[in-house]
């Protein structure tokens, strides 16, 4: 992997462990999208930061090694 992709990685991966450490320990009748954003689907993006972004920062972690927790 170049350098360059690195940073990008290294992007997604902080952003994803940004979204999941945000909705930790919230439920998902409790919380929601207090705008309506043009039709965003609240179970889709609450399906995505509880279930889909966990499963890609475990895939990214080993990618870059110098932001493993």
């Amino acid at each position: 992997m170049s350098p360059r992709d690195l940073v990008y990685v290294g992007h997604m991966l902080d952003m994803a462990r940004k979204a999941v450490d945000e909705t930790g320990g919230l439920s998902r009748p409790r919380h929601k999208v207090v705008h309506d954003y043009l039709g965003v689907d609240e179970d889709i993006v609450w399906q995505v930061v509880t279930e889909d972004l966990p499963q890609l920062v475990a895939a990214l972690q080993p990618l870059v090694p110098s932001q493993s927790q």
